[in-house]
């Protein structure tokens, strides 16, 4: 009889983070320099004068904000999924404060 497998379940930030993962190189999320649009320390997003780093940071919190709100819908974990969204688009490595 061959085996089964059973899929890890993934916690709502990792979900998220996959999830931005998937959408990061769509290229209404890219900066015109390609740079990171969230600071890593603060994780507000970056203002530079010379692109458009503070529209797509507003676009990806946009996306990520509504993605989260109807795919887990009465969810207490929205914003977990809202914050892993938004670094994987970001393309941050998973931050160690939201493992389970």
């Amino acid at each position: 009889m061959p085996e089964t497998t059973q899929a890890t379940a993934l916690t709502p930030y990792m979900d998220g983070y996959a999830h931005g993962q998937e959408r990061r190189t769509d290229l209404e999320f890219k900066s015109a320099e390609n740079a990171f649009i969230f600071d890593p320390v603060t994780e507000q997003p970056k203002v530079n004068p010379h692109d458009d780093t503070l529209t797509v940071a507003l676009r990806v919190a946009s996306h990520c904000r509504d993605w989260s709100q109807q795919e887990y819908t009465g969810s207490a974990d929205q914003d977990t999924y809202f914050e892993g969204c938004r670094a994987g688009i970001n393309d941050r490595p998973p931050t160690k404060s939201w493992r389970r």
